[in-house]
């Protein structure tokens, strides 16, 4: 009866240990978007690196920016963010297929950052919306 138990046990872990390992995102307004991201451009991924850190999940993407829409303008920007690898909030990037990027960094010196959770539902014109808003504001 116990190994019985423990079969199903087993196996119920295993059915449900991916689902407690799935990204689990917190949706936020635009304008909380906005206010988070130091660096929010439209760009096209030219190609991705991994980190050095050894067992890092973490690889940076240079993108050729085509428009900024806050932060310092700049001909290139690189983002580093986990690499999608089911379950931990990762994205990747297709080289030459451009996209929508929000990012934020720990300070001014700090690399830019990006993840699932920043771009997951992030709807580019509701971000300008919010922007022109931001800007208009006293």
């Amino acid at each position: 009866m116990n190994l019985l138990r423990f079969a199903f046990l087993a196996v119920t872990a295993i059915a449900v240990a991916p689902s407690a390992l799935a990204c689990s995102c917190v949706m936020r307004s635009a304008e909380e978007r906005v206010a988070e991201s130091a660096v929010i451009f439209i760009g096209t991924a030219l190609g991705t690196v991994h980190s050095d850190e050894e067992g890092s999940d973490t690889v940076y993407t240079t993108f050729k920016v085509k428009e900024t829409l806050k932060g310092p303008a700049a001909d290139e920007q690189f983002v580093g963010h986990p690499v999608d690898l089911g379950g931990n909030c990762g994205v990747n990037f297709d080289e030459g297929k451009e996209v929508f990027i929000l990012a934020s960094a720990e300070s001014p010196e700090a690399p830019l950052r990006t993840s699932l959770c920043m771009l997951a539902g992030a709807d580019e014109a509701e971000i300008r919306a919010a922007l022109k808003t931001k800007k208009s504001a006293p």
